[in-house]
């Protein structure tokens, strides 16, 4: 990272999956998420895998076609300078998805869309909300899931231009279709009960 963080200081961060079963994976895995630290590699495999992160995804990420975007609050602890993604916990802790037959099983993603911005100062001491939009790209419809559904007012579609292009009630266990609209790039703000907006980005194709 350019800069560290700052202790107490909250930040967004957010990434994009996809399971990649090109180079003969065989497995899909729960618990990818990132973890940030004061020094750049890690040593040992037990010092990476320790069951522990500071954000992770909880279901199994087996969309080997759509990009899947997650987004987490982390509040500073300390200041970290350096960021990692991945699974950082033991086979033991992980569930698994087969994917396809082999001989041997390994886990590979394909990682897009990383960024790491700090929540302003007036919004600190929020309540996490963490979400996943999925499919992304994506061609009719598209969900928000996450566990706190209910703070979801509305959502609400921009196009590049700021135009408003849909807006909905929210409730995150519906999807939201978009097969009336052109492909392109759009802007998904979900206006939250007692929290600050959440913001993602999707390739509508």
């Amino acid at each position: 990272m350019d800069t560290g963080l700052v202790v107490g200081h909250s930040y967004q961060i957010s990434f994009s999956l996809v399971c990649d079963t090109t180079l003969q994976n065989g497995i899909a895995i729960n618990h990818m998420g990132f973890k940030f630290t004061t020094y750049p590699t890690f040593d040992s495999v037990e010092m990476m895998a320790s069951n522990h992160a500071h954000g992770s995804v909880s279901e199994i990420v087996s969309e080997i076609q759509d990009w899947q975007t997650f987004q987490f609050t982390f509040q500073a602890d300390s200041a970290y300078t350096y960021f990692h993604l991945g699974c950082f916990f033991e086979d033991a802790e992980v569930n698994t998805d087969l994917l396809q037959l082999g001989n041997v099983f390994f886990s590979y993603y394909f990682v897009d869309d990383v960024w790491i911005e700090e929540v302003p100062l007036s919004v600190h001491q929020e309540d996490e909300f963490s979400f996943a939009v999925y499919p992304n790209p994506v061609k009719d419809e598209f969900v928000i899931d996450t566990s706190r559904k209910n703070l979801i007012r509305h959502v609400t579609l921009y196009d590049v231009l700021g135009n408003t292009v849909m807006k909905s009630s929210g409730n995150a266990a519906e999807p939201y279709r978009v097969d009336h609209l052109p492909d392109g790039v759009y802007i998904v703000v979900m206006d939250l009960e007692g929290l600050s907006p959440k913001v993602c980005k999707i390739l509508k194709q």
